[in-house]
């Protein structure tokens, strides 16, 4: 019996070994394989895979590692928010159940695409931080790890540590006119005039209209 009990336990001993290291095994010959000969390009690529199985798991966890910033519902651009969208909390009540188009979702369409934006700036300027400080291996490394192994949360820790290296609102990127990167509170206000001067409202903030 005692033979059969050690036997037993062994062999659980074993199984668990394999189970908890097996996977990480894996996981560094998977990425050794696959950064043997790797460009830029597909350096960049495996970083945002790495990026975005980071943000998955965050996810799982009812976190969501966005930008989530109440509008100001045109005060950014100098207008009392009352004449401008004077039936806001009505129309914000029909999202979900209306199709019809009124000037205050236009203003939450171009407000949510301003921070998806920044959004999408801050992961590249994490992403930059991270290709700079690591080899092909192991961004490729801890993809794997986060995705496949019971490491995942130690894993994280290392792509939050470089997520806290990067400031979310100052990246010091370049604008970026032709695709709204850098412009975005010009054009959510010239969009706030046009709203003003269909409603009869003065506008109160000339510093909106894009010089010629």
């Amino acid at each position: 019996m005692r033979i059969w009990a050690k036997a037993t336990i062994g062999f659980v001993a074993i199984f668990g070994f394999g189970t908890v290291v097996g996977p990480v095994l894996i996981a560094a010959a998977s990425a050794a394989y696959w950064a043997d000969d790797v460009d830029d390009g597909a350096k960049w690529q495996e970083t945002g895979r790495l990026l975005a199985s980071y943000q998955h798991e965050l996810a799982q966890i009812g976190y969501l590692n966005l930008s989530v910033i109440l509008p100001d519902n045109g005060k950014e651009c100098g207008y009392d928010s009352n004449k401008i969208f004077p039936n806001m909390d009505e129309d914000f009540g029909k999202i979900g159940t209306s199709i019809d188009f009124n000037y205050y979702n236009g203003y939450l369409a171009l407000d949510r695409w301003k921070y998806n934006n920044i959004d999408e700036e801050w992961e590249q300027a994490v992403s930059q931080v991270i290709i700079n400080d690591m080899n092909s291996f192991q961004i490729g490394f801890l993809r794997r790890c986060i995705e496949e192994t019971t490491f995942s949360k130690m894993c994280m820790k290392q792509v939050a540590h470089y997520q806290n290296r990067v400031k979310r609102f100052d990246h010091g990127r370049p604008s970026i006119p032709y695709f709204g990167y850098g412009i975005e509170d010009q054009i959510i206000c010239t969009y706030v005039d046009g709203v003003a001067a269909r409603l009869g409202v003065p506008l109160e903030n000339p510093k909106t209209t894009p010089s010629l």
